[in-house]
């Protein structure tokens, strides 16, 4: 396999035959944030990519909890790879594969949210709970998208608290 590559997930993933609908760096296999806005959160939160635990290829993303009021997360705004105009009145799918480690006294989250010109933001979130130290697919599926959609952002992220850890790995986004 080429740089990038692992178990037929190329670098960038199209979410839909044509290529029309792009996720960069789905399974962090650039070793780095490969597009991606990586944030840890205050006291001690970390959000970085790792190759101590992947699901598959050599790396994860590994997202540990902050101290309270605070988030460890990463987020990557499609329009810098996707034509937006093109998905308007569209629905899609955003999936990782989530593995919970330690104690997590925390959940994960998924968003996808929709910028626009007018209206702002529109979000769509879904939080998942420890899955017990194994690596599980998890999805958020998004409204309809807006008409004066400029932007869509794909957010993962660790809410507020102390203990364990989550990783993430083999994202996709399909248009359903």
């Amino acid at each position: 396999m080429g740089f990038g590559a692992k178990q037929g997930f190329p670098p960038w993933t199209p979410g839909f035959a044509g290529g029309a609908l792009v996720i960069p760096n789905p399974g962090w296999e650039t070793g780095g944030a490969g597009g991606w806005t990586l944030t840890p959160g205050s006291s001690g939160g970390v959000c970085a990519v790792s190759a101590v635990d992947p699901r598959s290829g050599i790396y994860h993303l590994l997202l540990t909890k902050a101290g309270a009021g605070s988030q460890s997360y990463a987020y990557v705004d499609l329009g810098t790879y996707n034509s937006i105009p093109g998905l308007i009145g569209q629905r899609i799918r955003f999936s990782v594969y989530g593995k919970a480690v330690g104690t997590p006294t925390t959940d994960l989250q998924l968003q996808i949210t929709y910028i626009g010109s007018a209206q702002g933001a529109t979000t769509v979130t879904f939080t998942l709970a420890d899955n017990g130290g194994v690596y599980k697919l998890h999805s958020v599926t998004s409204v309809a998208i807006p008409s004066d959609t400029t932007n869509i952002r794909l957010f993962v992220a660790t809410s507020s608290g102390g203990g364990g850890s989550w990783r993430v790995d083999d994202m996709t986004l399909e248009l359903l």
